[in-house]
């Protein structure tokens, strides 16, 4: 049953059996966010005898929380949960986060998670569109990268713009204890859910939804969201908003996760280049300031918000990183 902030149903996978079932969502309401529901989760249906994640019975959960894809600011991120392969020395349950609009997009199809256990003998991908689940074939996508990947299927899915996807690349597919798990052309989650995915033979998960999220007190979140927009926008983050057009030589913006109002991100296309990439609201506030701080490049300025660095004209950087 659907209640203010989630949509009622959890999506419970097992790839070796290829079973599809529903986990009410309101057995686990008082675990509250994609974290706390993830571990009360891990406690029901865990294996205890699991000694790591790439163990077949192992569990991969993408959760999501109350405020995803509502108006809320910054409500588009999405967690991923499971036990690690990596950690040493002893593997402990472990999660990770990303942003973009993932969640939100699994929430408008219907569910307010994914738990997938089990493990396909052939490479596969899901298909969640407006309440319906599919397990579909990925053989053809398998060995190819992320791009690669997003791009194929989603033209074998009718090329909707709409579609939102994770996918693994190559490191993951050959469960590497680095992978990391990535959605549009820059948002990852690591600690080693790449690996996990791929051990599974789970490629993708692609979702489409045109439902809704209902919202207990609409006008109290969209009051909030006005606030959150007036303190964002004000001097403080004014330059950096403004970065993303002239740090990058060639950039698209409109890029963000979903519902965010910083406008940090921008996907972008290096000069002579070929290859896509991206720079995010972490990596843009921190390394890269602190880079172009430490070549003497940028200044200090103050506001009555903190301390901001200024970007020094394009011309002046003399290196730009690509990832």
């Amino acid at each position: 049953m659907a209640v203010g902030g989630y949509i009622g149903k959890i999506l419970f996978v097992n790839l070796t059996d290829s079973s599809i079932t529903n986990l009410d969502t309101l057995d686990y309401i008082d675990y509250i966010g994609g974290k706390g529901m993830g571990l009360r989760i891990q406690w029901e249906f865990g294996n205890p005898e699991v000694e790591d994640g790439f163990d077949p019975r192992s569990l991969l959960m993408f959760m999501t929380g109350p405020l995803s894809g509502t108006p809320a600011p910054t409500n588009g991120r999405t967690l991923i949960a499971f036990k690690q392969a990596a950690n040493f020395p002893k593997q402990w349950w472990s999660h990770s986060g990303m942003g973009g609009a993932w969640g939100p997009e699994l929430k408008f199809a219907g569910f307010d998670g994914v738990v997938v256990t089990g493990a396909s003998e052939t490479p596969v991908y899901l298909w969640i569109h407006d309440g319906e689940v599919e397990i579909r074939d990925a053989s053809r996508t398998w060995g190819q990268d992320t791009y690669a990947t997003d791009d194929a299927i989603r033209k074998e899915l009718g090329n909707d713009p709409g579609i939102r996807m994770v996918k693994i690349g190559p490191a993951g597919e050959n469960m590497s204890r680095g992978a990391c798990i990535l959605t549009d052309v820059k948002h990852a989650a690591g600690q080693n859910g790449g690996g996990i995915m791929g051990s599974k033979k789970l490629k993708a998960i692609a979702v489409r939804g045109t439902g809704g999220v209902p919202v207990a007190d609409l006008d109290t979140i969209l009051a909030e969201r006005k606030k959150h927009m007036a303190m964002v926008l004000g001097d403080s983050t004014r330059e950096a908003r403004a970065m993303g057009a002239t740090y990058w030589p060639h950039y698209k913006a409109g890029s963000n996760c979903f519902g965010c109002d910083v406008a940090g991100c921008n996907s972008f296309l290096a000069p002579g280049m070929e290859a896509r990439g991206g720079n995010y609201c972490g990596w843009y506030f921190s390394y890269t300031w602190a880079r172009t701080v430490h070549e003497g490049k940028c200044t200090l300025k103050k506001t009555p918000y903190g301390d901001f660095y200024q970007d020094p004209p394009l011309e002046k950087i003399s290196r730009i990183s690509l990832f």
